[in-house]
C-alpha cells in the first residue's frame, strides 16, 4: 500500500472517530427547530396554548438573549405558562433547549415538562442571568406536548430560544459520515 495515499484515509477515519464523540451536542445545534414562535419573535404568544395561571405573561421586545424578543411570566400563587405540540417520532429522541432568566423572587417555581417527562422542576430559583438548559427526552406519542410553567409572585421570569431537534440516531450518523468520506476519497483519486 502506497504510504501517501494511505494518509488522507487515516485522517479521515480519525475525523469520523472525533467527530462521533460530540454527536448529541451537534445533533443539538444542527437540527431542524420543531417549536413554533420558540423566540417569540412575533411579538405574542402566537402558536403557544396558554395553560394554568394566566395572569401576568406576555412578550417583550429588545434586549432579549436571543432575537429582538423574550415571553414573561408573573403567575401569582400557583403555576402558569404555555404548551405547544410537537410532531414527534414515538422513540425517537430530542434536544430540548431554552434560556430562562429568573428574578430569584419567592415564592417562585419553574417546572418543564416533555410528554409525560418533567425535565426540570425548581422551586425558588434563585437570580442567575440568562441560563441556557438542554435535556435529551424520548417521544412517547405522535404529538408530545411541551409544557413551560412558571409562578413568581414578586416579580417575573423571562424565557427565551424555545428549541426542540430531532437527534439522530448515532449509527445514522456514522452510516452518513462513512458515506461523505467515500465520496471525498473517489474525488481525492479522480483528481490524481
Amino acid at each position: 500500500m502506497n504510504s501517501k495515499k494511505s494518509f488522507p484515509m487515516l485522517v479521515c477515519g480519525t475525523l469520523v472517530l472525533a467527530g462521533l464523540a460530540t454527536v448529541p451536542e451537534r445533533a443539538s445545534a444542527l437540527g431542524v427547530n420543531l417549536v413554533q414562535n420558540g423566540g417569540f419573535e412575533t411579538g405574542d404568544l402566537s402558536n403557544w396554548t396558554e395553560v394554568g395561571n394566566t395572569g401576568y405573561g406576555g412578550v417583550t421586545c429588545g434586549g432579549a438573549p436571543e432575537g429582538d424578543c423574550e415571553a414573561f411570566f408573573g403567575p401569582i400563587g400557583s403555576l402558569g405558562g404555555i404548551a405547544q405540540s410537537i410532531a414527534t417520532t414515538v422513540g425517537g429522541e430530542y434536544a430540548v433547549s431554552f434560556i430562562m432568566n429568573s428574578d430569584g423572587g419567592t415564592p417562585g417555581a419553574f417546572e418543564v415538562d416533555f410528554g409525560s417527562q418533567t425535565l426540570l422542576s425548581l422551586t425558588n430559583p434563585p437570580a442567575a442571568g440568562n441560563q441556557t438548559f438542554t435535556f435529551d427526552a424520548s417521544a412517547t406519542d405522535a404529538n408530545t406536548i411541551l409544557q413551560i410553567q412558571f409562578q413568581d409572585d414578586s416579580g417575573f421570569m423571562f424565557l427565551d430560544a424555545v428549541q426542540v431537534s430531532a437527534v439522530p440516531e448515532p449509527a445514522s450518523f456514522v452510516l452518513m459520515s462513512l458515506g461523505l468520506l467515500g465520496l471525498a476519497a473517489s474525488r481525492k483519486r479522480k483528481t490524481h
